[in-house]
């Protein structure tokens, strides 16, 4: 009998599959248990409840976020609640909640919120979101006031209600907006290129690769390529590294963090290029197909030409009304803020010292927002590509925290012109700041 051995290799048969490896493991340490300690059942059952609580763990560590999200709602709705009732106490003659409601009081309402978030998809296990929690606050206020209507021997007060949910407001948008903005928990981290799969191998990828970089519309950062069986994998066609298959292609996607998957014509037919969407429709990405002269890429919804034409009438979140009108008010309102606590010590500080740092520049330069020439972000220099209105001049932006040569400036301030938002604003701040504390002499 010849002998065997199985080499385990760092976890790349896992990698060049498709399947749930975490799941995998643990029943694979259940059938291990059944084979070899089936004959002892006090063993047998030890074992395996251990196996069934790591593996309870392991699934509520990967929705920690979640899990968090949950108990610190809760949490802030009864605080709210506490609140609420104590103020209208001290505010009128009410005597407060009976003791023998509290119980109901301090489960039912916080739960049916909850609810409510869940269904709104408040909760998710890689993001917090600020407006769905606000709609989910909105709904869940008209609910609760419902059921008072309905259960009148819990309808003590409207104005309880109204004073809880109006915390609500505050607690549950204050704890979010920190978490993001400071601890970086959950935050909507927006990618500056667009990482991006080209399904193929042969030399034809390279030139997609070349076409795409050189593109002054879009940044993209080619992930890699996919080949068509596991012994592509590891080859390398120029720069580009084959990093998974046809058949693994979902599993690389989730892990690589993929927005665009390009497909060539030349390598595939209709039939497989379909076969990959179907399988991966779940997944948040866009599926092109290039053309064969190398001059237009088909997506689901547009033709985008590779080589560089004028930008004629597009419209960006840069130049909506709305957007515009709330990123105005941003800036004055945190421009007044640092004039009245900010400026007056950097301008002291400045005269007396006779240095001039980046980060006291940046607060001198504040009061040039007033003129309504200037933003807190934007481009570096005020202009527009054709009539594509980018933005007014920037005190800083993504020119400012981007690692990027000179001639990526373009790039950026239409990346930035086209995302554009207030939570896009104010983690440039934070890394602006964040990078100038770090460079100080």
């Amino acid at each position: 009998v010849h002998d065997t051995q199985i080499i385990h290799y760092k976890g790349e048969s896992t990698k060049r599959s498709s399947i749930d490896e975490t799941k995998i493991f643990y029943n694979a340490m259940h059938l291990f248990v059944k084979k070899h300690f089936a004959s002892s059942m006090l063993v047998e059952l030890i074992l395996r409840s251990g196996i069934g609580f790591r593996k309870f763990f392991a699934f509520l560590g990967k929705r920690k976020l979640i899990l968090f999200s949950v108990i610190t709602d809760f949490i802030l709705f009864n605080f709210s609640l506490y609140i609420a009732e104590r103020f209208y106490i001290y505010l009128s003659d009410w005597p407060g909640f009976h003791d023998y409601h509290l119980p109901i009081i301090y489960t039912v309402p916080a739960l049916i919120h909850i609810i409510v978030g869940s269904s709104f998809g408040v909760y998710k296990k890689d993001s917090l979101s600020v407006l769905k929690n606000f709609a989910a606050i909105i709904v869940s206020f008209f609910i609760l006031s419902s059921i008072t209507f309905f259960f009148k021997n819990l309808a003590y007060s409207r104005a309880v209600v109204i004073i809880t949910y109006l915390l609500l407001f505050l607690t549950l948008t204050f704890w979010r907006t920190i978490a993001k903005l400071v601890f970086k928990v959950g935050a909507d981290k927006y990618e500056v290129g667009k990482k991006t799969l080209i399904v193929g191998l042969n030399n034809y990828v390279i030139q997609i690769a070349d076409k795409l970089k050189s593109k002054k519309t879009d940044l993209h950062s080619v992930t890699g390529l996919i080949g068509f069986s596991n012994k592509d994998i590891g080859k390398k066609i120029g720069e580009l590294e084959v990093i998974g298959t046809t058949d693994n292609i979902e599993k690389i996607i989730r892990d690589k963090q993929v927005h665009e998957v390009i497909f060539s014509s030349q390598e595939l037919s209709y039939n497989q290029m379909m076969k990959i969407v179907s399988k991966c429709q779940d997944e948040n990405v866009e599926f092109k197909l290039i053309g064969d002269n190398l001059d237009f890429i088909v997506g689901k919804t547009s033709v985008s030409m590779l080589d560089d034409i004028p930008l004629i009438q597009i419209s960006y979140n840069i130049s909506n009304p709305l957007q515009k009108f709330i990123k105005s008010l941003f800036d004055y309102s945190q421009a007044i803020a640092a004039l009245f606590f900010i400026y007056p010590f950097i301008y002291f500080i400045t005269k007396v010292t006779k240095k001039q740092t980046v980060f006291r520049s940046f607060i001198l330069s504040v009061p040039h927002i007033f003129t309504g020439k200037v933003s807190f972000v934007g481009p570096k220099k005020a202009e527009s590509n054709g009539n594509l209105y980018l933005g007014k001049r920037g005190l800083t932006g993504l020119w400012y925290t981007e690692n990027t040569d000179e001639r990526d400036y373009e790039k950026l301030n239409i990346f930035y012109a086209k995302n554009q938002n207030i939570w896009l604003d104010l983690e440039i701040l934070g890394k602006t700041l964040n990078k100038m504390w770090n460079t100080r002499p």
